[in-house]
């Protein structure tokens, strides 16, 4: 009876030595020659492992890493010493929940219908293709770029795939002209920059506070008013340094030079609190912030943390005018009455948007490259840790797939189904 017990022990401990016989996750990359991508998740405290977290990795090649951040005009030391940016970076390339370990197993409908997956930055998901002729796949950002699936390896329930480029989501480009014509709310903005932006000067890193197209609605006299001098200044009123990321903690205000010459904005933070992101579990601290101008209304922030090179956007409900130009119309126009919701299904989050910044969300349609996008990064900054935790334990709330039923199972997704959709 004693020999059968230590057999049982025995056989017991030998099974479990053969389970825990694989790489971990790191060791996986480092076998791989991925040294730059476990930089990126070392310089945020991201540790994988071989804890039996499902999901889908992207990796992009060190290679893709060193062009990706020399197209965004930074060093890679600079790019690393930027954890909001390698944040989204991040949770853009991961799939919570859902494991390709095949590509085989990605429906081949051509280039006339993709998969959906919903990333870790729930605001902007992938488009999965595979071709039934030549079964090549591949990922479609939101930026439209085509990202070459290579051959996934499993590191327990985690699927690792290679790529040889970086997936571009809504929250990172690398110039400032893609990145207002992405956003349809931006459109007025766009025109504006491209007619009287030549004098800004964006080479240092500065933050750029990008009123959208309802503030130029209610300022469309005033602005018509000005002469190309005075709309280049008004331009620069909304470039200054340096470039802030949010939240910032424990600050209650601060004041920013402007590049118009001797002018300044201040920036007011307000506490509030959030749902937990991919969990029903409890709440969060967010900070809510508004810029306020030497004259006029302060306009309050409703897209946050938006990286373009050096510099990085913010979306603002309102023109900021300086002390100079007080008697201007853009100073005392009043705010718009909030329009009618768009009638989409609304993020935990829209709620408080909604207390924030009225009502006045952009109107998307099919030939919008943001459609398929939830909103924008609004409040707290994205964060792989959340996505991976959801991921092991499968929790997910609406802030993670709020924009059903576009995204419902029957439609074409990977993982929407797997958060109860």
């Amino acid at each position: 009876m004693a020999f059968r017990a230590l057999l049982f022990v025995t056989l017991l401990l030998g099974s479990q030595v053969c389970a825990n016989a694989g790489p971990t996750f790191e060791q996986h990359l480092q076998k791989t020659g991925n040294s730059k991508f476990q930089q990126l998740l070392k310089s945020l405290g991201v540790t994988i492992g071989d804890s039996k977290i499902t999901g889908t990795m992207l990796v992009p090649s060190d290679k893709a890493i060193a062009d990706f951040a020399k197209k965004m005009g930074l060093t890679e030391k600079e790019l690393l010493a930027r954890p909001a940016l390698v944040d989204q970076l991040l949770a853009y390339h991961f799939m919570p929940q859902y494991a390709i370990n095949s590509t085989a197993n990605i429906p081949a409908h051509g280039t006339t219908k993709s998969t959906k997956g919903i990333s870790g930055d729930a605001s902007y998901i992938w488009r999965v293709y595979r071709d039934p002729k030549s079964d090549k796949a591949w990922v479609q950002d939101t930026q439209g770029n085509n990202v070459t699936l290579g051959k996934p390896a499993m590191v327990n329930k985690m699927a690792i795939i290679p790529v040889d480029s970086l997936l571009m989501s809504g929250a990172y480009f690398p110039n400032i002209e893609d990145a207002l014509k992405y956003y349809p709310q931006w459109k007025a903005a766009y025109e504006f920059y491209r007619k009287h932006g030549g004098g800004i000067n964006l080479s240092g890193g500065s933050s750029f506070f990008v009123p959208n197209n309802e503030a130029f609605k209610k300022s469309q006299q005033a602005i018509a008013a000005l002469n190309a001098q005075q709309a280049a200044d008004t331009l620069k009123y909304h470039v200054a340094t340096p470039a802030v990321s949010f939240p910032q903690p424990n600050a209650k205000s601060n004041e920013l030079a402007t590049q118009l010459a001797g002018k300044m904005l201040k920036l007011e933070y307000t506490p509030s609190t959030l749902p937990q992101p991919w969990s029903r579990k409890g709440k969060e601290a967010v900070q809510l912030v508004a810029v306020v101008p030497e004259s006029g209304s302060k306009a309050k922030l409703d897209i946050y943390n938006i990286f373009v090179g050096k510099n990085i956007l913010h979306g603002v409900d309102g023109l900021l005018t300086p002390a100079a130009t007080a008697a201007s119309a853009t100073s005392t126009a009043k705010r718009a009455a909030p329009a009618p919701a768009s009638g989409r299904r609304m993020l935990l989050a829209r709620a408080l948007l909604q207390n924030w910044v009225g009502t006045n969300y952009p109107s998307f349609n099919e030939a919008t490259m943001g459609y398929y996008q939830g909103y924008p990064t609004i409040f707290r900054q994205q964060d792989i840790k959340s996505a991976l935790r959801a991921a092991q334990d499968g929790s997910a709330d609406n802030w993670g797939a709020g924009w059903d039923p576009y995204m419902a199972p029957q439609s074409g997704c990977f993982n929407c189904g797997m958060f109860g959709y």
